[in-house]
């Protein structure tokens, strides 16, 4: 039996709230984890966890700033994720972090990295976009406790 809070949101407590939330919100959030796992595997990778392999090979090139962007990016997508997943208030704040993150790496790698990037840049701040789109529907309609 989920445990209530006394937190109230429109007259109802919070774990009220988050039962009226729909499941695809939990869902999206789910596919979403698995989504910044990757992104945070291509970091490590990037990094040269994997060995100097597996380093892209305009990693080099991408300043400092840039790169700790993009770990940032990746580490608070997964938390903001799972957060999202479990209808958590914090998810809200960790999803914006990593959005902005994201605007910075990507802001650098499109303009100067290979042209064949530009699908997976796109498609990783469309993905972040709509990450922080629902985060704040979430929001507004009290499904986040």
């Amino acid at each position: 039996m989920p445990q209530s809070t006394s937190d109230s949101i429109g007259g109802t407590t919070a774990s009220a709230s988050a039962a009226l939330a729909p499941r695809w919100i939990r869902v999206v959030g789910a596919i979403a984890v698995v989504w910044n796992l990757i992104g945070l595997g291509m970091f490590f990778a990037d990094a040269g966890v994997f060995g100097p392999a597996a380093v892209s090979p305009g990693v080099a090139a991408m300043p400092r700033l840039v790169f700790v962007a993009f770990g940032i990016a990746c580490v608070t997508g997964v938390a903001g994720s799972v957060g999202l997943a479990l209808l958590r208030r914090w998810s809200r704040s960790v999803l914006w972090i990593s959005a902005v993150a994201t605007v910075i790496d990507w802001g650098w790698v499109l303009p100067f990295g290979n042209g064949a990037s530009m699908p997976i840049g796109v498609t990783v701040l469309v993905g972040a976009g709509l990450l922080v789109w629902l985060v704040e529907l979430a929001q507004r309609r009290g499904w986040l406790v």
